[in-house]
């Protein structure tokens, strides 16, 4: 996480946060829907948050399109399987 290129707001650092622990646990991304449990948001604005992290360069889309898992942090050892 230490890659990010500006400073994230505590909303997006909670995002990054369950994503990667996501990742770390189930050893895939999230879906966007999966997220907007965990983080208690609507999927409009998950979707914003992790186009943001995207930005800040703390997340990887890795697949282009409407895929349901396309994010990763990017410090992600689970980056390697894409």
């Amino acid at each position: 996480m230490s890659k990010t290129k500006k400073r994230l707001t505590p909303r997006q650092k909670d995002t990054l946060e369950a994503l990667a622990n996501y990742c770390r646990s189930q050893s895939i991304p999230p879906t966007l829907y999966e997220l907007t449990k965990v983080l208690s948001i609507s999927a409009p604005r998950v979707h914003t948050l992790l186009l943001e992290l995207v930005e800040a360069e703390a997340v990887v889309k890795i697949k282009e399109g409407g895929y349901a898992r396309a994010y990763v942090p990017a410090d992600s050892p689970i980056l390697k399987e894409y």
